[in-house]
């Protein structure tokens, strides 16, 4: 049985920051992680991702985007959907075996463009609250 990406949000519910292990983006991150094994599946979330507007779409994007991380072996971190003032906003912080760390920017458009300045403080803010080992940044 193929079920779509739509169909798993509207079982899980709206994609938010509220805090809580029962959350419907915790649902969706273990939806993901307990029954998406193949790329593939990845692959064709992501293009309906690409291809649905809105939030809810756009936040599993999020989700699938870090989830490879996942799949390629990283410790990932999952960012917030939406910045808050005094916390780091970045979509995603991956973490290789080897100490290696990828801060991750999903975007779906143009609009929003990533500015360097923003990623490098996104790292300078993890080194200082010592997610980052300074000797090991990439």
């Amino acid at each position: 049985m193929s079920v779509t990406l739509k169909q798993i949000l509207d079982l899980v519910g709206k994609l938010d920051d509220s805090p809580g292990d029962d959350t419907p983006r915790e649902r969706f991150r273990r939806f993901l992680k307990e029954n998406v094994k193949e790329v593939g599946q990845v692959r064709d979330y992501v293009e309906e991702c690409i291809r649905t507007s809105g939030n809810q779409h756009n936040r599993a994007l999020q989700d699938l985007v870090n989830y490879i991380g996942h799949l390629l072996g990283f410790e990932v971190t999952f960012g917030r959907y939406q910045g808050v003032p005094g916390q780091i906003g970045f979509d995603g912080h991956w973490k290789s075996p080897t100490g290696f760390h990828i801060v991750v920017e999903v975007k779906t458009t143009e609009v929003y463009a990533i500015k360097t300045s923003t990623l490098i403080n996104y790292v300078n803010e993890l080194i200082s609250e010592k997610r980052f080992p300074i000797g090991t940044m990439h």
